[in-house]
Parts: C-alpha cells; sequence; structure tokens
C-alpha cells in the first residue's frame, strides 16, 4: 500500500510536466477538426422573390398604362392535377383573342357534343399566339415607351430582370452541382 502512495505523487508529477509542456508548444492548425457553416438559402426563395418583383412590376406599368388592351391582368389559378395555387399574368388583348377563339370553338361544335363535354377544335396556346402577334409587337413598343418615360417603371424592370438572373443563375448552379 506504502509503496502505491509513492507513485501516485510521481504519476502525477509525470502528467503535470506533460500539460505544461504540451501547453507551452504551438499548437498545429492539423489538430483541430474544422467545422464549415455554409448558409443555404432554399431555391424557392430566389422563385419567390422574382415572381414578386414581376408582380410588383405589373401594378406599376398597369397604373401608368391609359390603353386598356395593354393592361396586364393576373389570377391565381389552380393548375390541372394539384391544388396549389399559382400566380398568371397575361395582357389583357391576349385574354381577348382567347376568348374569341373559344367562343368559335364552341359555336362549331354540336350541341350534343358539348352535353357531353366535348369541345369540336379546342384553341392552342399556338393558335392564340398566331392571333395575338400584331398586338404583341404594338404592345411590345407601348412597353418600351413607357418604361422611356417613366424612370420608376425602369427601375423597377431592372429590378425585375435582376430578380430573374439570380434565379436562373442559382437554378443553374443547383443543376449543375447534382
Amino acid at each position: 500500500m506504502k509503496i502505491h502512495y509513492l507513485l501516485l505523487p510521481l504519476v502525477v508529477g509525470i502528467l503535470f510536466s506533460h500539460f505544461v509542456h504540451s501547453a507551452s508548444q504551438p499548437q498545429s492548425t492539423d489538430d483541430y477538426e474544422k467545422i464549415i457553416v455554409e448558409s443555404k438559402v432554399p431555391l424557392l426563395y430566389y422563385k419567390k422573390q422574382f415572381e414578386m418583383a414581376e408582380l410588383d412590376f405589373y401594378e406599376l406599368y398597369n397604373s401608368l398604362a391609359d390603353e386598356p388592351k395593354f393592361k396586364m391582368i393576373c389570377d391565381k389559378r389552380r393548375v390541372t392535377g394539384s391544388h396549389i395555387k399559382r400566380t398568371f399574368c397575361y395582357p389583357q388583348f391576349w385574354l381577348n383573342h382567347s376568348a374569341q377563339a373559344s367562343q368559335e370553338a364552341f359555336s362549331n361544335t354540336d350541341v350534343n357534343l358539348l352535353r357531353q363535354g366535348i369541345v369540336k377544335n379546342p384553341p392552342s396556346i399556338d393558335a392564340i399566339e398566331f392571333l395575338s402577334s400584331r398586338d404583341r409587337k404594338a404592345a411590345l413598343a407601348y412597353v418600351e415607351g413607357l418604361v422611356k418615360k417613366h424612370p420608376k417603371l425602369y427601375q423597377q424592370l431592372l429590378k425585375m430582370a435582376q430578380a430573374e438572373q439570380l434565379y436562373l443563375a442559382k437554378k443553374d448552379a443547383r443543376k449543375n452541382k447534382k
């Protein structure tokens, strides 16, 4: 028993001297575990930022536009097969051509088919795009004139374009990462 009491101070002294010696030596960075913390913003955040900038642009544009057929009409709808509503925006002239093409399709369909929920030759997006091509050219010229005339609208357009570029860059980076 007495031998153990004699060894205890010796062991404590050796351990203490080892700790003092190691504390006086500079630690190498290889001895530490490195933890890197990165903030990751979801892609949906950038998409929402772009959508909000787009809606802000349309709101300002509509307040400045005095030609009704060039105003943007936005509404929320459910996409087929989903319960989630999305916002869709179309110029009034596009909606007018769509309604006209739909009306023609209904009037050219037999009543018995309509009762069954069948419409003969419903209008396609391509057909509506074709019908509205002249108005689209006029609308682009109209928007360009408004943007040149109103600096605030120009700034909002730049903000929307920057938000879109950031969203697309993040989307591409995510796709390339996989």
